[in-house]
Order: structure tokens, then C-alpha cells, then sequence
């Protein structure tokens, strides 16, 4: 298939806390001109009809930022929930919450008319970067708003005929009728207790029962109001090695160990990539529990849970710059494997 390198190419990840986009060069699969707004959902913007007709709205504003108001020819969208095919959304709990249908696809080919509309899942993407990197059997996996992951066997993504597959956030491990709500709407899911927000709602409930052990704690000098506690001040008090802090998110992240063991017991993955704002923030520390909560919920069979557990690289470029390399392979466009600076590997 013939094809022009010189295509001007959108790419945007759309996330439950912030939207991201830029432009992405066919030849040497650079992101430039980027450009990131708050992400409108249905948590913040009070109604889904709403955050639904906003954000597409935000989309078509974040594009045109990024191209400095030109035209795209090829628009490529990350986006947070599993697609069916025909670019429908099944869900998108991070950003509307509770199960709803979106055809995201043609949203979007409406909003760009002229343009070839790829739309595929954030984690497929991202996972897409790190196929594209040499990796080819692993799971990668985001602690952020929510909590998600896609298992890659011979850097292709495992998923069903239906888009379903890479949910893991949407796991039931608390069975208990006061058990966390999920965005979605179920109760004790993976992602209600171990993505950033779980974590968050955790620490303001836990403040209020333990006010004289969160009195004494780091994250009450860096917020001292529970009810205003936020991501970024548990990311400072967790910094500093506070004990209630620690254990705190100790806590919060044993569900996602033990169902990253699943994982590995059911299919054999054996290199787990951890990325997502929350999980980056916290840093070594966090994927140190992570490894240790997976090496707990599992049988020994000699493999090193320290080492399989790994962060992926630290930016924010994981989902646009795999939605691009998704884009030039459907266009056609023959790639050399490169490293995201250009350099080629084998």
C-alpha cells in the first residue's frame, strides 16, 4: 500500500482527568505542538448529557490548539473504555461513569469530516508504544483515575471478538455491601480502591474514622481538611515516608497485586509495565508494594515479582504516541522499529 508520509496527523488521548493532544510525524513518529486540557466528565461537569456534548466539544477545541487551527487528514483517538468494533464505546466509567454507549468514531468523523478517523482503547495504544519499542509478550497496566490494563502476546493485544478485554479495574475483590463505589456504578471493583481516586476517597473516609492517627500525619500538614484531601498532597505525604500514608496506600493496592497475579497465573505474562499519573507520582515506592502485594497473592514458583513489575517511561505522550503508530501501520506507512527518539533498534 502506497502511502504519504507528509499527512498531517491528530492524535489525542482522552483521560478522566485531562485531555491530551498533538501532532504526530509519520516519518520519525514524533509528537509535537502539544497541548492538554482538563478532562470534562460527568464527576465534575454535574450530568452526562453534558460532559458527553462537552467533550466532544473539548476534543474539537484541544485538536484545533494543537494544529494551530489547520486541518487534519488523519485524526487517531486513545480513549479511556473498551470499543467495540465501529469505534463504539461500551463504557467510559473515568469520564461518564456508570455504562453507557458512545460512538466515539463517529463523533469524531463528524468533527473532522475530511479526515481518517482511527479510534482505539488508551491501553491498546499505550501498548502499541511499547510493542513498537521490541517488547512483545506483557501487560501493561495504568493506576490513575481508574485502573486498566492489556495483555500483548507477540506485540499484538489480546482481546475478544466484541473490543472486551483489559478491564482488570473492573474486577469484583470486596464483597462487603458498604464496599467502595466504582465510577461504573458496581461496588468493590479493582479501580474503587487502587486507582488515584479510590485511594483519595480512602484517605478522606479513613481521616474522619482515625482523626487523632490522621492528626499526626503528613498528609494532614499538607491538607489538613479531609474532605479537600487530593491526589497531589497524598503524593506529598507518601514522598516524605509518612507511616499513615504508607499504609494507607499499602492497603489500597494489595486488590490490584493480587489481580495482577491473576493474570500471571491464568496466561503465564511475565513483564508487567506500570504507567498512569497516580502510579508515576507516588514512584518507586508505589511499584515496590505493587510487586511485593502480586510476589504475596501468588504460589512461588521462582519468579521474581521485583523485577517483572517495571514503570514504563515517565511522560505523558504513552497514548498518543501509540494511537499514531496505530494510524501509520492502518494507513500503511512501513516503519522500522525506533525508539521514540528516532533511534532504530533491532
Amino acid at each position: 500500500m502506497q502511502s504519504d508520509t507528509t499527512r498531517t496527523v491528530l492524535v489525542i488521548e482522552v483521560g478522566g482527568t485531562n485531555l491530551r493532544a498533538a501532532r504526530f510525524d509519520l516519518m520519525d513518529h514524533a509528537l509535537s505542538d502539544r497541548v492538554h486540557a482538563a478532562s470534562p466528565n460527568i464527576f465534575g461537569d454535574g450530568g452526562r448529557r453534558d460532559a458527553r456534548v462537552t467533550l466532544f466539544r473539548s476534543l474539537r477545541a484541544i485538536g484545533d490548539d494543537a494544529l494551530r487551527g489547520g486541518t487534519p487528514d488523519v485524526v487517531a483517538v486513545a480513549f479511556p473504555g473498551p470499543l467495540a468494533p465501529g469505534g463504539v464505546a461500551l463504557a467510559a466509567p473515568t469520564v461518564l461513569g456508570r455504562g453507557v454507549a458512545l460512538p466515539v468514531r463517529r463523533e469524531c468523523e463528524a468533527l473532522w469530516p475530511d479526515a481518517s478517523v482511527f479510534v482505539l482503547n488508551d491501553m491498546t495504544a499505550a501498548g502499541y508504544r511499547y510493542a513498537h519499542r521490541g517488547l512483545r509478550d506483557f501487560c501493561i497496566v495504568t493506576v490513575g483515575s481508574g485502573v486498566g490494563h492489556k495483555v500483548f502476546a507477540d506485540g499484538e493485544p489480546l482481546l475478544g471478538r466484541g473490543g472486551r478485554g483489559g478491564e482488570i479495574g473492573h474486577l469484583r475483590v470486596d464483597w462487603h455491601p458498604d464496599a467502595p463505589v466504582c465510577d461504573c456504578g458496581g461496588r468493590g471493583h479493582v479501580g474503587s480502591i487502587a486507582s488515584g481516586r479510590g485511594v483519595v476517597r480512602a484517605a478522606r473516609v479513613a481521616a474522619v474514622h482515625d482523626p487523632a492517627g490522621f492528626g499526626a500525619s503528613a498528609l494532614a500538614a499538607a491538607s489538613p481538611d479531609p474532605s479537600r484531601i487530593d491526589s497531589r498532597a497524598l503524593a506529598e505525604a507518601f514522598g516524605t515516608d509518612d507511616t499513615w500514608t504508607h499504609a494507607l496506600v499499602a492497603s489500597s493496592v494489595r486488590p490490584l497485586g493480587q489481580a495482577l497475579a491473576a493474570i500471571h497465573l491464568a496466561v503465564g505474562v511475565e513483564r508487567f509495565v506500570l504507567v498512569g499519573g497516580f502510579a508515576f507520582a507516588l514512584g518507586e515506592p508505589y511499584r515496590s508494594m505493587l510487586a511485593d502485594a502480586a510476589d504475596a497473592s501468588s504460589w512461588e514458583l521462582g519468579f521474581g515479582w521485583d523485577e517483572a513489575v517495571t514503570f514504563g517511561l515517565q511522560d505523558d505522550d504513552q497514548g498518543m504516541i501509540g494511537a499514531g503508530l496505530f494510524a501509520a501501520r492502518q494507513l500503511g506507512v512501513a516503519a522500522a522499529r525506533t525508539l521514540d527518539n528516532g533511534t532504530t533498534i533491532t
